[in-house]
């Protein structure tokens, strides 16, 4: 029997591995054909799982890194959400409940471009992954873009106090 359990370990463990790397995407909003996303020409391979959404495979882990954090990414005016894979996904009975999206602080005064800072307004918004380069070395002064994982069953927030003023 113990023979059997450390088997059927090993067979689930390699069954598993071509996909631990592998992110979960769904087009919130729309309903995008699998010929369609091709056409974008990115260079991953896109495995179509039914309503909506699909699994992406990466030959390189600085593809999926730039996938997971730095996009920004939406697709015909939708924001496409994107997750690590999990085992057992199943599509038919999927919920996305959060999403990484880029925020934008138009007019944010300077005094404010410190990452700490700035992390601290992400987190008024969602969960913050970081912050854009050019806003926390302030080489750009007209916004600030700092990225963060909202929770979709919230309602999400269209602006935020910092210091005496409302930013959008």
């Amino acid at each position: 029997m113990r023979m059997i359990k450390t088997r059927i370990r090993k067979v689930e463990k390699i069954r598993m591995e071509p996909w631990r790397q592998a992110l979960i995407t769904e087009l919130l909003g729309k309903t995008i054909s699998f010929n369609s996303l091709l056409a974008f020409g990115w260079d991953f391979e896109f495995i179509e799982l039914g309503y909506g959404f699909y699994a992406v495979k990466f030959e390189k882990q600085e593809d999926r890194f730039k996938v997971m954090i730095e996009g920004r990414w939406k697709i015909m005016d939708h924001y496409l959400t994107v997750k690590k894979w999990k085992p057992n996904f199943h599509p038919e009975t999927a919920v996305v409940w959060s999403t990484v999206i880029w925020i934008y602080c138009p007019g944010l005064p300077l005094e404010y471009f410190h990452e700490s800072v700035l992390i601290d307004v992400g987190k008024l918004v969602g969960k913050p992954n970081k912050v854009d380069s050019n806003t926390s070395l302030a080489t750009r002064g007209k916004f600030a873009r700092i990225c963060v994982q909202v929770d979709l069953s919230k309602p999400l927030l269209s602006q935020v106090r910092i210091g005496n003023f409302a930013q959008n």
